[in-house]
C-alpha cells in the first residue's frame, strides 16, 4: 500500500493549486497557497460541516414552544450552529500548538498545521456568527428580545 501512496503523492498531494505559489507567498498578503492535499482536507472538513449542519432537522406539529414549523427548525439550527464551535474548539487550539502529539503522530509539517488551523477557525467563526444571527431573529421574532423602543 505504501508503493502506491508513494506514486500518488505527486499528483495528488504535493502540486500547488494557484500556479507556482506553492514555495513563495501569494500577493497582497493573502498567505501561503495551499497544495492539493490541504486543499483536498480543507474542502472535506467544510463539505462535511456544512451537510452536517443541515441535515437531519425534524418538525414536530403542534410544538409547546414555537407556533410554527419555522421558528422550530430555525430554533434547531440555532444550537446545531451553537454545538459544532464546542467540538470544533479542541481542533483549533491543538492545530495551532507547536509541539502535539498529532505532529509526531502523522508526520506533518508545522505550516500544513498552521493551514489547517486557519481554515478550521475560519469554518469555527462561520458557525459562531451563523449562530449569533439565528438566535438574534429567533429572539426578536419571539419576542424575548428587549428592544430599543421597549427599554426606558
Amino acid at each position: 500500500m505504501t508503493g502506491m501512496l508513494e506514486r500518488l503523492k505527486p499528483y495528488l498531494v504535493y502540486p500547488t493549486v494557484i500556479g507556482t505559489y506553492q514555495v513563495r507567498p501569494l500577493p497582497y498578503l493573502l498567505g501561503n497557497a495551499p497544495t492539493l492535499g490541504q486543499s483536498l482536507y480543507a474542502a472535506v472538513m467544510v463539505i462535511l460541516n456544512v451537510i452536517l449542519t443541515a441535515v437531519g432537522y425534524k418538525a414536530v406539529v403542534p410544538h409547546a414552544w414555537y407556533g410554527n414549523t419555522y421558528g422550530e427548525i430555525l430554533a434547531y439550527v440555532m444550537w446545531r450552529r451553537g454545538a459544532f464551535p464546542c467540538a470544533m474548539l479542541p481542533l483549533v487550539i491543538l492545530f495551532s500548538s507547536r509541539n502535539n502529539v498529532l505532529l509526531w503522530l502523522s508526520d506533518w509539517s508545522h505550516s500544513t498545521y498552521m493551514l489547517l488551523h486557519r481554515w478550521i477557525a475560519r469554518i469555527f467563526a462561520i458557525h459562531v456568527i451563523v449562530h449569533s444571527i439565528t438566535a438574534l431573529v429567533l429572539y426578536v421574532k419571539n419576542g424575548s428580545f428587549a428592544s430599543s423602543e421597549k427599554m426606558p
